[in-house]
């Protein structure tokens, strides 16, 4: 599979797809399909890193993006996505992402709780700086449930 998908904790909670160079379109919808189905065997939070050192594949995103976005959302226990690397977080691509992003983010909050509303969609340079990203943001999330 030219877009393979990992868990990449023990416990099961932060899943990771690599996006190659080889990687189409087909491919992403399988990874998306995939990680729903990965999400939705555990009980806890999962959060979504694609890794994009290489571009995606080739075409138009916007509507491949729209449709794999919608899908996550509706797992309601998919709390981020970031794109993590070089290639997934610069240019026009991004733009459109951010725009994107912002739209389903208004949807997600509408289809869920307050207290399981994701963070939506991150950009961050590497894969460490998402991981540590994720893990700040549960620190963060754990904080404030203590405080309620």
């Amino acid at each position: 599979m030219a877009l393979p998908v990992t868990w990449l904790d023990a416990e099961e909670s932060i899943l990771v797809a690599t996006i190659q160079k080889d990687t189409t379109w087909d491919e992403y919808h399988a990874a998306i399909d995939h990680m729903i189905t990965e999400a939705a065997r555990v009980k806890h939070r999962v959060d979504i890193i694609f890794h994009d050192n290489v571009g995606m594949p080739k075409g138009n995103p916007l509507h491949h993006l729209k449709v794999g976005s919608t899908k996550v959302i509706k797992q309601t226990n998919i709390q981020s996505t970031v794109i993590a690397g070089s290639r997934g977080s610069t240019g026009f691509v991004r733009s459109i992402m951010e725009i994107l992003a912002k739209s389903m983010q208004m949807a997600q909050a509408r289809q869920k709780t307050q207290t399981t509303a994701g963070n939506g969609l991150m950009f961050r340079p590497t894969l460490d700086s998402a991981v540590q990203f994720i893990r700040a943001d549960r620190e963060r999330s754990q904080k404030d449930a203590s405080v309620k």
